[in-house]
């Protein structure tokens, strides 16, 4: 039998960076133009690193990222773009198209690597041809947790 005499508490060595943020009410996304979502509801940020719609990193590591939009349209087959910016520049992005019920909701899970002071933010692309919303039905939504 394998005894410790110090075990580790993993929670001060891994998930020491966690945020989860939501976006409260609808917000206006017009044709053709990439649009920062304005996350305005924290759920959770132990390691305040979420501020100005903008999740910055104090410790370097690997993140996961997860986040979903949802979009309501008035036709079919009309394009939206959930977009993941690392430091201004888009690293990631998910197409999705209008379906029957109108709607549009691309997700991303990724995984990446911050430095110090790297930084990242949700964009949101749509190609109708007039400003769209994005529903807050608890279906629009940012968490982020560094693993490794």
């Amino acid at each position: 039998m394998l005894i410790i005499s110090n075990p580790i508490d993993l929670s001060k060595i891994l998930f020491t960076s966690r945020v989860s943020v939501t976006l409260s009410g609808n917000q206006a996304i017009p044709a053709t133009t990439d649009t920062k979502v304005a996350f305005d509801t924290e759920d959770y940020d132990v390691n305040d690193e979420f501020a100005s719609n903008r999740f910055t990193a104090k410790k370097a590591g690997f993140y996961h990222v997860d986040t979903q939009i949802y979009m309501l349209f008035v036709a079919v087959d009309i394009s939206c773009t959930c977009k993941l910016f690392k430091n201004g520049a888009e690293i990631r992005y998910k197409h999705k198209m209008s379906d029957d019920d109108r709607a549009s909701n691309p997700n991303i899970s990724a995984d990446v690597y911050l430095a110090v002071d790297d930084y990242l933010e949700i964009f949101v692309y749509q190609d109708d041809v007039i400003s769209r919303s994005l529903i807050s039905n608890s279906a629009v939504w940012l968490n982020i947790h560094r693993f490794a």
